[in-house]
Formats: C-alpha cells, structure tokens, sequence
C-alpha cells in the first residue's frame, strides 16, 4: 500500500456544520435524548477524534468506531429517497462515509502488510523469533537504524501504561506497537534509549576472517576480546552476522556511560541475521563462537551456518577454533541444558550434531572466565584441546 496516499476523517464540528445539526436542548436539566441518526453519527465521531487525539495507537476501538460510523451513514443514505440524495446534508454524510471506510481500509492493508513482512517465513534469525526467551522483543524490529530506538519489552510496557494491550491478532499488534512507537518519539524521549546502527555505523565493528587465517577488525588490526566482558563472562564480546555472511563485533555495554542501550540486534538496527551470539578472539584468532544471544535466540542450523561462512572465508580454524553451541532448542534432549563445544570444521562437517555429542559437554568456569569440558579425557579422545 503506497505510503503517500492519505486519508483522514472529518472532524466532528466540520460534520456538524455540513448537516447543520442544532445543539441539544436541555429538559430539565438533562440534555434531551436523541435518537436522529445525525446525533448517533455525530456522537461516534467524537469518539472517534477523541481517541484518535490521545493516540493513533488505540487500534482495536478506532476500527470498531470506523465501521460504526460507515454502518451508520449507510443506514442514514439509504433511508432518504432519490430526491434527498443530492441535498447538502446527504452529500456531507456520504462523504464521511467515503472518508471512513477509506480509512480503515487503509490502516488494515497497511496492518497486514506490516504483519506479513514482520512475520515472513525465514531460514535465518529474526529479534524476538520462535527460539528468543523474550518474544516481546520482536517490536523492536520496528524500529528505524540510526535513530533512537526502543528494546521490545520496554515497548510494549511502556505501551501498557498508555493503555494499549497484546492481542490475539499480530495484524493488530504490530500495527499498534508501530503507531506507539511513533508517539513515543515525541511524548517519551527518555526511553528511547537503545542503539540501533544503520550501515554507515555498523561499518565501525565489522570484523573480517581472512584466508591467511587472522580475525581482522575495521582497521585492519587483529581483532582480540582479552580482558573485555559479555553478560558476565570474562574474554567475549558480542557478535551478529548478516545473511550475506558481514560479521560484526563488539565489547559489550557500547554506549553504557551515556545511558544507552547496547544488544545482539544493534548491529543490525533490528534486522533479519544470519546468527548471533558471543565471541573469543585471542591475538587475532578464533578461540570460540557461540550462539548465546537472547535477543535472537539462533537455534543449532543457524550456528552452523556462521560457522560454515568463516570457512567459506578462506579461514582455517586449525587446531584453535571452536563452535559453542548452547541448547536453546533442545536439539539434544538427552543432555540436559546441553553446551558442546565442539571443533569448528568438525561441527561444519557434522551440520551441529557431532558423534557421541556427550563428549563435547561443557559446563561455565567458576570465575566464567570460559568453559570446562565435563569429561576433559572423552574430549581429548575426541581431538579437543582444554580451554585456555
């Protein structure tokens, strides 16, 4: 649905004046109830303006109003006879007929356009998909990059304190979450507190596997993740890969000292990733890549994709290189909170699903400084090295 065709609804007073309704008279100290079917149009359209004032996000009750007053302009058109139908006040109520059922026509293809393109079937990863612990986050990804941006949680509370609830219909919630979002940019500065890149920014963390077997950064140096810390664990950042197989990274809590928000779906200003997770970088070569990432939640395939890219890169993990692969999905029911850490080519070459996955089996470190195998001797027969 283009964008640039615009249709807005007749403000009540204009109504009033093109029918020439008279105000109601009091008895009594009541106002006279009335049941001419201008009042009833009238009274639905202030309700209308009312609603559409405090919010445009009000989408369930505006729709619902739209079709009441089409309904009731079509029943007001069809009780006047043919030598009514060219009269001024006719001609006024046909025309906020016209005007509304535009409208929500309008609104609903454009909602279920939105609801298609966020809801699209994917081989990737999307913010807030099926695997991610917080769904809710999926909003996010209305968010523009390069402006200030709000995490899918905090929107949709935010959004609850204006009144505006989830509802069954994803045709209504996403068309609701954007029109909110839209208002919070004026009304709700403050939180909008989350960086979201566009691609001139993202440009800044981009980190290159190379054919000569070195993890470069944006400026050619060898990328290294000593020292810096990712949700508590010491020596990884965050990472997240577009599906042409770009690769991003960065220390965690970017943006920390001036009350900003950094996640796995910065990188990408919301976007669909080829995977995402967090990253050990030692002198410029790959010690780990995981799949830890709430935002996005990558299941096992998605995992083995990125790692699959790296290779496809010309970068040879050698002996040093390793896939950790954290059981959202439960892809290894018989290990219980399953984590393998497995040997990056031999993951590749086993599609994420090693022989004797057990073996592989890591728990965090006491000072999460990294992981120890459960069984470091099973793992040595397996041909890993012990963490460092």
């Amino acid at each position: 649905m283009p964008k640039h065709i615009y249709v807005e609804v007749a403000r009540p007073w204009e109504f009033a004046k093109g029918v020439q309704l008279k105000k109601k008279k009091k008895t009594k100290g009541f106002f006279k109830k009335s049941i001419h079917p201008l009042y009833q149009i009238h009274t639905r359209l202030s309700e209308y303006d009312r609603l559409t004032w405090r919010s445009k996000a009000n989408m369930r009750q505006r729709w619902d109003l739209l079709q009441q007053i089409t309904q009731l302009c079509v029943q007001y058109i069809g009780s006047k006879p043919a030598s009514k139908q060219s009269s001024e006040r006719v001609k006024t109520v046909k025309r906020l007929r016209d005007m509304a059922s535009m409208r929500l026509t309008l609104e609903s293809q454009r909602a279920q356009e939105l609801e298609r393109r966020m809801n699209a079937p994917t081989t990737y990863v999307n913010v807030g998909g099926p695997s991610s612990p917080t769904p809710e986050n999926r909003f996010e990804r209305l968010n523009i990059p390069g402006q200030p941006s709000m995490k899918g949680e905090d929107l949709v509370a935010l959004a609850a304190r204006y009144g505006l609830k989830l509802t069954n219909d994803d045709v209504v919630n996403y068309y609701m979450m954007k029109k909110a979002l839209k208002m919070f940019r004026t009304r709700e500065t403050s939180k909008l507190n989350l960086i979201y890149f566009d691609e001139e920014q993202r440009a800044a963390y981009m980190i290159e596997f190379t054919d000569n077997d070195q993890v470069l950064d944006a400026n050619g140096q060898k990328f290294d993740t000593r020292g810096w810390k990712c949700a508590g664990k010491i020596n990884y950042a965050m990472w997240s890969a577009s599906p042409d197989g770009a690769f991003y990274a960065a220390k965690a809590g970017l943006g920390e000292t001036e009350g900003k928000l950094f996640h796995h779906s910065s990188f990408l200003g919301g976007a669909t990733a080829l995977c995402a997770g967090e990253i050990k970088v030692y002198k410029g070569r790959l010690r780990e890549i995981s799949n830890l990432s709430g935002h996005y939640g990558p299941k096992l395939k998605n995992l083995v994709d990125a790692c699959a890219a790296i290779l496809e890169a010309g970068y040879d993990p050698k002996d040093d290189g390793y896939a950790l692969y954290c059981d959202f999905e439960k892809a290894f029911p018989q290990i219980y909170g399953a984590i393998l850490r497995v040997p990056l080519e031999t993951f590749v070459e086993m599609e994420g699903r090693p022989i004797q996955p057990e073996r592989y089996n890591v728990d965090w470190a006491g000072d999460n400084s990294g992981v120890v195998y459960q069984d470091p001797y099973k793992a040595q027969q397996m041909g890993c090295d012990i963490p460092d």
